[in-house]
């Protein structure tokens, strides 16, 4: 779907002219349920946990994103696609699943490198040190710390051409998100 259809069904969202039907609100906040889920279940062990604010982890996203695409593409859309042929909803759905789809081999990598090698949690004295500079307790140093070490590992696991790739598709992802997350706010149910 191109920005230019996705635009137009935003407005026609937008101005009412498209009311998404009960079955279109179903399969709308199925995807939505789903993909909140697995973000939050593919925290690859060991990683830091996500704090309040803090984005979640690129390779906890894209894990997640990924087995969203699975997900949706085996057992979602083949319930749905007879039921919602020609449905506007159905096509977001199958756009924003296509979007994600070529994340898929940046995930992998990720997720392997964590397992194969993850950083090195940070030393005691490097800690101690961290602390006493920042007048932190050792426990929120060695925490603050981890986070940082792991977000450096994170940055240095693509490539620039990589990371604009991915930025890339995230981008086209979120778009067909945004509207994904209106129409099912704004259905007829």
């Amino acid at each position: 779907m191109e920005e230019a259809d996705i635009a137009a069904l935003a407005q026609r969202l937008a101005s009412g002219n498209w009311v998404p039907s009960a079955e279109e609100l179903a399969l709308g906040r199925a995807l939505v349920l789903r993909s909140s889920r697995l973000e939050e279940e593919l925290q690859p062990t060991g990683m830091p946990l996500v704090l309040g604010g803090d984005a979640l982890w690129l390779t906890q996203v894209l894990a997640g994103q990924t087995a969203l695409v699975r997900e949706v593409s085996d057992e979602l859309l083949p319930v749905w696609r007879g039921r919602l042929r020609g449905s506007a909803m159905l096509s977001l759905v199958e756009a924003y699943i296509d979007a994600l789809r070529p994340l898929a081999p940046f995930a992998r990598r990720l997720r392997e490198a964590w397992e194969r090698r993850p950083p090195a949690t940070p030393d005691r004295t490097r800690v101690a040190r961290y602390a006493a500079a920042r007048r932190l307790s050792l426990v929120a140093a060695r925490e603050q710390l981890w986070r940082d070490t792991v977000r450096r590992w994170e940055d240095h696991q693509l490539s620039a051409f990589e990371d604009d790739e991915v930025a890339q598709w995230e981008q086209q992802a979120m778009l067909l998100g945004a509207v994904l997350s209106a129409a099912t706010a704004t259905g007829a149910a």
